[in-house]
């Protein structure tokens, strides 16, 4: 009777285990690329190609000349993705995941301009001509755009929501 009580607690503390691990929702603290909105949410926009991601000194790859100053701010990893939408516009969306919450804010501030249009996403946000700046939590975001045509203007818009809606502000 007590073995068959404890097989059946051990088995109960086995399942109770196993659903919490797998119906536990995925987020950016556990892989970046989580922090990519999902295609359904982003309308006439679609992804092109598969992310690029980028960790430590491997963002040296991506960018020559800027990556020591990503690097001074404790720059842990990188997913770049580009969009695309029906009228062929296109928006690249970048988010660095930085060591701190410190150096996410320092490189924002290193990075916006002061000119442009506060935005209510994530901690701050910027929109200046066709570029959109915000931090959130450890991260940086960064979206761009090769226009400022109100198309490109709503991308950036409607990808930096998703985006924010998917990183978690710790």
């Amino acid at each position: 009777m007590k073995k068959n009580l404890i097989c059946t607690i051990v088995l109960f503390a086995i399942t109770a285990l196993a659903f919490i691990c797998c119906s536990e929702k995925p987020d950016c603290k556990k892989d970046i690329l989580f922090c990519l909105p999902e295609s359904a949410v982003l309308k006439i926009w679609k992804p092109i190609n598969s992310p690029q991601k980028y960790i430590g000194e491997d963002l040296y790859l991506y960018m020559n000349g800027g990556a020591v100053t990503y690097q001074s701010y404790g720059f842990k990893q990188l997913i770049s993705q580009e969009y695309i939408s029906q009228n062929n516009k296109t928006v690249n969306l970048e988010i660095f995941e930085m060591e701190s919450r410190s150096g996410a804010y320092g490189m924002y501030s290193f990075k916006a301009g002061k000119n442009g249009k506060k935005i209510a996403f994530g901690n701050e946000g910027l929109l200046e001509d066709y570029y959109l700046n915000f931090w959130k939590g450890k991260y940086l975001v960064t979206l761009t755009g090769f226009d400022s045509d109100k198309e490109t203007i709503d991308g950036l818009i409607t990808i930096a929501k998703a985006v924010d809606d998917k990183i978690d502000s710790n």
